[in-house]
């Protein structure tokens, strides 16, 4: 009986229809009023390690990039193309073929956060930085594997 397509979907309202028990009931509660994940980027390196590298000197007169209009002057430079906030955020930059300047990496371990805007716009709060994207970024952004 159980075989045929007629047990299965007898089996099924029966299944159905049984009463929850008591701590089924309670969890799904927990469950459906739990607030979401918060999105937490942590970093590989220690403290230690990071603050263990010595500084590059910068040469006289040298001008710092200015990524999507991000001032860097108050970053710490770390070299190939990194800077850390005053906040600790780590940024790795990389330069367009128009000679321009754009991030390609953040790091930060400590709470940061995404919001679409009503207008369409998506702003990314990642320690001390904000950055505001707009248009078409989804083939911008993209989940490493």
């Amino acid at each position: 009986m159980f075989g045929s397509d007629l047990g299965a979907r007898l089996l099924e309202l029966s299944l159905s229809n049984a009463p929850k028990r008591p701590e089924d009931a309670r969890a799904d509660e927990r469950a459906a009023s739990a607030k979401p994940p918060r999105l937490r980027v942590i970093s590989t390196e220690g403290p230690a390690e990071r603050e263990a590298r010595p500084a590059p000197s910068e040469p006289a007169g040298a001008r710092r990039p200015q990524p999507m209009g991000l001032d860097l002057s108050s970053f710490e430079d770390l070299g190939a193309d990194r800077y850390r906030s005053p906040g600790g955020v780590v940024v790795k930059l990389t330069k367009r073929e128009g000679g321009g300047w754009d991030i390609a990496e953040a790091e930060f371990a400590g709470p940061s956060g995404v919001e679409q805007l009503a207008d369409g716009r998506v702003r990314v709060r990642i320690g001390d930085l904000r950055f505001e994207y707009s248009g078409d970024i989804e083939s911008r952004l993209h989940r490493r594997s």
